[in-house]
């Protein structure tokens, strides 16, 4: 097997590489085409080059993934408040339940990590928090609409 790079990006993905990586990888398979301006490597060349560059392809995704995430996070906030200003409307709540809610220290925590966007810590401290006016529904539903938009399988 034999690997090629080339500086063509692929259009089909959202989010690029930086440009301290600007070549994209591939396999060559027989039959394939390479492109004139390939750089064509071993496989034990291509292993070298990617352990290289691997940090830096991570970092990419890193900043797709939060970019992504920053671009949801107040629909998410906002969809928390609406149902919970509705559970007030319905009598399931109380203003000062809710209240009560927002000074609660694991509350806020909560919130701290959606807005870092460390939507997986926020997961974990919605399903560990005690306060009684959170139900496992509505903390499923919470950690539903998290998991929804984690972003984890981006691709650069």
């Amino acid at each position: 097997m034999i690997a090629y790079f080339t500086r063509a990006k692929d259009s089909n993905k959202e989010h690029g590489l930086p440009e301290d990586c600007p070549w994209t990888s591939w396999y060559w398979q027989e039959g394939d085409i390479i492109p004139d301006n390939a750089i064509i490597v071993t496989e034990e060349e291509f292993d070298s080059i990617m352990v290289t560059w691997q940090p830096i392809i991570q970092k990419a995704k890193d900043k797709a993934r939060y970019r992504e995430r920053a671009k949801v996070k107040d629909e998410l906030i906002v969809a928390i408040c609406t149902d919970n200003m509705e559970r007030i409307r319905s009598g399931a709540w109380t203003v000062p339940q809710l209240v009560e809610l927002t000074a609660d220290q694991s509350f806020k925590n909560i919130q701290d990590d959606i807005n870092s966007l460390s939507f997986e810590l926020a997961q974990g401290k919605i399903m560990s928090i005690t306060n009684p006016l959170l139900t496992q529904e509505i903390k499923m539903d919470w950690v539903s609409r998290l998991q929804a938009n984690l972003f984890n399988d981006i691709e650069v």
